[in-house]
C-alpha cells in the first residue's frame, strides 16, 4: 500500500501543472526513472516469486508513465529532449540487461536484475535533491514533492524491516539508503518552508487611462 501511495504521491502536483498548462515547480526528473525503476523491481519480484515487490510496483508501472507523458506535453523544448533522452536511455539499458546481463554473470539472472534494480531506485530516491542547490541557495524547498518525500520515508521504513525479516539484501541496501535520503528531503521541507513564485505580470494590473490622454494620442497618431 505505502509503494503505491509512493507512485500517487506526485499525482497532485502534475494535476495541478496540467490544469495550470505549464511544469511549474514541478521536478520531471523522477518520473522517466520511476516508471523503469517499477518495471525492474515488477521483473525481480516475479523472478524470486515475491508477490509483494511485484504488487507493490505496479502501481508506480502506470502511474510513472503518465507522469512522464504528462510531464513532456506540458516541458519546453529543452526539457523534453531531457525526458526523451533519460527515458530512451533507461529502457534501452533495462533491455540490455535483461538480455545480456546473465551472461555477464554467470546465468544469475536474478542478482543482474537486483543490481540494476538498485542502481535505478538509488536514482528515483535522490532525484528530488537534484535541486538540492537551488533549495539551499533561494530557501525554498518548493521544488521538492512533499507528498512524495513523506511517503518515501514511510515506504522505505517498513521495506527496511521487511527485507531484513527476509534476509533480501537487494531489497535491504536501497531501502535504508532512501530511508536517509527521504529525511533529508524532510528536514530540507522543515528549514526551507515552500514559498509559492509569483511571477510580476501577475502582479501587475492595468491602468485606468483618461478620456484626455486618449484623445491625445489618438490626435497625435492622426496625419
Amino acid at each position: 500500500m505505502l509503494s503505491s501511495g509512493l507512485a500517487f504521491g506526485p499525482m497532485a502536483a502534475v494535476l495541478e501543472a496540467r490544469k495550470a498548462g505549464s511544469l511549474g515547480d514541478v521536478n520531471s526528473d523522477v518520473f522517466p526513472v520511476l516508471f523503469v525503476n517499477c518495471i525492474a523491481w515488477a521483473i525481480y519480484g516475479k523472478m524470486t516469486n515475491q508477490f509483494f515487490v511485484y504488487a507493490g510496483n505496479i502501481a508506480g508501472m502506470v502511474m510513472g508513465l503518465w507522469y512522464v507523458l504528462s510531464s513532456y506535453g506540458l516541458a519546453t523544448h529543452e526539457v523534453r529532449k531531457k525526458i526523451e533522452l533519460v527515458t530512451i536511455g533507461l529502457v534501452a539499458s533495462l533491455v540490455a540487461t535483461i538480455t545480456f546481463g546473465g551472461i555477464v554473470y554467470g546465468g544469475n539472472e536474478v542478482a543482474t536484475m537486483g543490481i540494476f534494480a538498485n542502481v535505478i531506485v538509488f536514482v528515483v530516491f535522490s532525484s528530488p535533491l537534484s535541486t538540492l542547490a537551488m533549495v539551499v541557495r533561494e530557501k525554498n524547498s518548493a521544488s521538492i514533492n512533499r507528498p512524495f518525500g513523506i511517503v518515501q520515508v514511510l515506504n522505505c521504513l517498513t521495506w527496511t524491516f521487511y527485507s531484513l525479516f527476509i534476509a533480501d539484501w537487494y531489497l535491504f541496501v536501497p531501502n535504508l539508503v532512501g530511508l536517509v535520503l527521504g529525511l533529508v528531503q524532510c528536514a530540507l521541507m522543515l528549514i526551507f518552508p515552500a514559498k509559492k513564485c509569483i511571477k510580476i505580470d501577475e502582479l501587475s494590473e492595468p491602468v485606468p487611462r483618461s478620456a484626455e490622454s486618449l484623445l491625445q494620442e489618438s490626435s497625435e497618431s492622426l496625419p
